[in-house]
C-alpha cells in the first residue's frame, strides 16, 4: 500500500522501490 503511493508521487516504481528501501 505505501509503494504504491510513493508510485503515484514519483510515477516512477523504480524511484518508489528505492526511496522505500532507503527509507
Amino acid at each position: 500500500v505505501v509503494q504504491a503511493s510513493h508510485q503515484q508521487h514519483f510515477q516512477t516504481p523504480s524511484l518508489g522501490v528505492l526511496l522505500t528501501n532507503s527509507a
